[in-house]
Formats: structure tokens, sequence, C-alpha cells
């Protein structure tokens, strides 16, 4: 399985481990790159590998100092520095990295789009309906939000129930007063295919708990809701 054009790195605190002196004694028969990780220079494995890396330090830090505690943790260093580098090298990025790890939390947050998790059966609000009909319809779509919008689904104005409470706080009368003359007329607004978690700093940057998604001509798409983005395990110090 090993070529030349192979690099193999060996790690060894010490530098004289027998299994890993006789596999680089076994690996010039095939003439890889080879790169020794130890605490040891001028240990067999500095002296032989093509390469050394240096992981000497003044103290362990172990209350048996022969343990190699710091430098096992320097060594894990080095390692991550490598993987950084060659991810550099290999224009390895954040779509790839969602990839290959697409079932935990940082996949999420790096693959995870609005369009993934928006809710779409969200009743339209037209601009003469009371405020009483907007708190039913509100209540059917379930995510606290009525969404006004013309005939051809563009996006004219949001209420949310917060609003309806303070207006009701405020004694307008819910069966006089129609939408048009209280709605939002100028909502935040995402796009399908924004991320989850630019998502969620908008919400978190204006205070609100659901976003409209809408495309780029402002035709309504659906709901983002801040519960459907927990339910996925993402947050933005996450």
């Amino acid at each position: 399985m090993v070529s030349e054009e192979d690099v193999v790195v060996l790690i060894s605190n010490s530098g004289n481990t027998d299994e890993m002196v006789e596999l680089l004694q076994f690996l010039d028969y095939f003439d890889p790159q080879t790169i020794s990780i130890t605490s040891d220079p001028d240990s067999e494995l500095g002296e032989e590998a093509d390469h050394h890396v240096n992981t000497r330090v003044t103290e362990e830090g172990a209350l048996v100092d022969l343990v190699p505690m710091a430098s096992a943790t320097v060594t894990m260093v080095i390692g991550d520095c490598i993987a950084n580098a060659l991810m550099h090298r290999r224009n390895f990025g954040k779509q790839e990295f969602g990839h290959f790890h697409p079932g935990g939390v940082i996949g999420k947050r790096l693959l995870l789009n609005v369009g993934d998790i928006l809710y779409t059966d969200i009743p339209r609000t037209k601009t003469t309906d009371t405020l009483a009909e907007v708190a039913v319809k509100m209540s059917e779509g379930g995510k606290g939000i009525a969404v006004i919008r013309d005939e051809s689904q563009k996006v004219l104005g949001i209420l949310t129930d917060g609003d309806i409470r303070r207006l009701i706080e405020s004694g307008t009368d819910l069966h006089s007063s129609v939408a048009k003359d209280t709605m939002i007329t100028n909502p935040v607004t995402v796009l399908p295919e924004s991320s989850v978690l630019e998502a969620l700093e908008i919400i978190e940057e204006h205070d609100i708990m659901q976003l409209v998604v809408t495309d780029e001509d402002r035709q309504f798409v659906g709901v983002v809701h801040i519960h459907d983005i927990m339910k996925e395990g993402i947050r933005t110090d996450s």
C-alpha cells in the first residue's frame, strides 16, 4: 500500500520506540517521504527521517515527570497545524468540511439552509382583514405571525402575536381596525438559500422570533421560527 509518492508521519515521544524504528527501516524500501515528530532530534527517528518536528518541552507537568503530558499536547497541536495546512493547500473549505461531517451540529451550521426548515403553511392575510381575522389566521399558522400579501403572494407587511397584544393593550378595536393600518410594512426577510446560522444571527440582531422567507422579488416562500432553528441544535455561540 505504500509508495514513493506517499508521506509517512511517525509519532514517538522518545524517537527510539522499537516498532517505530523498525517501521522506518521497513519504509526505506519504498522510499516515501518520512516525517518524525519526537521530543528528541538526536533520536533514531529524529536523525533517520527525512524531516523532523521537535516536541521537546522543559517540563512535562505530570506528577511522574517521565509521563509525556505536555509534549503529547504539543504533538496534538502540531497535528492540527498539519491538518490545517493541508486544508489550505487543497482548498478544503466550509462546504467540503460540512459534506464530510453532515450529521453533527458543525455540519448543520455549514450546510443547513433556511429552505430546509422553513414553514410554508401560513394563511394569506389581506390588507383589508380586520385584526380579529388576522388573529384567527395567525393562530391557524401556528408560528405567531401573519404575513400580509397581495394576490400575487408579494409580501406587503407582517403582524406578530406581540403586535396584536400591544394593540389590545392600547385599546384598539380588533373588529374595526384592519391589517393595512397597523402592519409593519418593511419586515426583515431572508432568502431560502441563506444559511440557517445567518438567519439566526438576523433574528438575534433584531430581537425577533421569526423571519419571513421570500425570493428576490419579495414573493412569499415561508416562515422560519427561532424554535425551529433551536431544534436543529444550532446556536450562534456554539
